[in-house]
């Protein structure tokens, strides 16, 4: 017919070059399918397990900070509750003081019994009441700027 040079259409599977090696090597065999599943299969388990680490990883380090905070709020509530009860019996102790400053009694010279109310002890208790709480002196704390290098002191009052 009409081409007599068939291997403008064909490769010689035989042809070897100059280093031996195949000139046209045949195509790679097809991966098996049931395979190719199974690794892709495998990979999607990877990637899961991968997300549930993370997930379980942040699930983790939020109960750890909800639980921090936790801790520090009720640390702040009890000590504001035992403040509140020191400021209880301390109103309780000197409401025992006042009573017992306004409750006296006093023998008199002809063997009479007259109450009457002690004053400086009534006067000393109501400013122990409005004294300020703590020594008094204000704590100095100094901070400095790492940045800057400046520093500068504040006065912290109890």
């Amino acid at each position: 017919m009409g081409y007599k040079d068939a291997t403008r259409y064909f490769n010689d599977p035989t042809e070897k070059n100059a280093q031996g090696q195949l000139v046209n090597p045949p195509p790679p065999p097809q991966p098996d399918p049931k395979l190719l599943e199974i690794q892709m299969k495998a990979e999607i388990e990877k990637l899961q397990a991968q997300a549930d680490i993370a997930t379980q990883q942040q699930k983790t380090q939020s109960e750890a900070l909800l639980a921090q905070m936790r801790f520090e709020l009720e640390s702040k509530l009890k000590l504001a509750e035992h403040e509140m009860k020191m400021e209880e019996h301390r109103a309780s102790m000197a409401g025992h003081v006042v009573k017992m400053a306004t409750t006296q009694t006093k023998t008199g010279p002809d063997g009479t019994t007259e109450k009457s109310v002690d004053h400086a002890t009534i006067d000393k208790v109501i400013s122990a009441l409005n004294a300020p709480k703590g020594s008094g002196k204000p704590k100095k704390k100094t901070i400095r700027n790492n940045k800057t290098g400046t520093s500068y002191t504040v006065e912290e009052h109890a």
